[in-house]
């Protein structure tokens, strides 16, 4: 593997899990739900800002992506901005958000390929670049009728 495909890889991993988490932090706030933080990467913050009431993190660790979410773990129940305070279709938005998006993305990415195309099998006229025979096993139909190395197949 080249250096240039692991960084291609851990981009498309690392943007899967931003698409995800956001998934999550977009329907919590949709639905008034409390969120304390939107965390891409695992801890240690190596940069973090405020704004309106949610801190924003980009840690060290780039294989992964959080969001905490008030009351997640039951605490304050009470609390109407709470996780734990809201009824069950709305937790079940929330949690399912993730995933959502996740689908949301291959259907974007499948349509963008499809959009600008994909290489096409060609039926062989006017094709420029011929099929090349690679090798021919011993004993063979194929050797049997003269196949060689480097023939070029123009038509089946």
């Amino acid at each position: 593997m080249t250096f240039l495909f692991i960084l291609f890889v851990i981009f498309l991993i690392s943007l899967l899990i931003l698409v995800h988490e956001w998934g999550h932090f977009y329907s919590a706030r949709l639905l008034g739900v409390k969120v304390e933080e939107f965390g891409f990467g695992f801890p240690p913050r190596v940069f973090s800002k405020v704004r309106n009431g949610v801190r924003y993190s980009f840690n060290l660790l780039p294989f992964g992506g959080f969001v905490k979410i008030f009351g997640e773990h039951g605490e304050g129940e009470a609390a109407p901005e709470s996780f734990a305070g809201r009824p069950v279709w709305q937790r079940f938005i929330i949690l399912a958000a993730g995933v959502l998006m996740n689908l949301v993305l291959a259907w974007v990415l499948f349509s963008v390929a499809s959009g600008i195309g994909m290489p096409e099998i060609v039926d062989g006229e006017g094709s420029a670049i011929p099929v090349s025979v690679l090798s021919v096993a011993p004993g063979s139909p194929a050797e049997s009728v003269g196949v060689k190395f480097g023939d070029a197949i123009l038509r089946i």
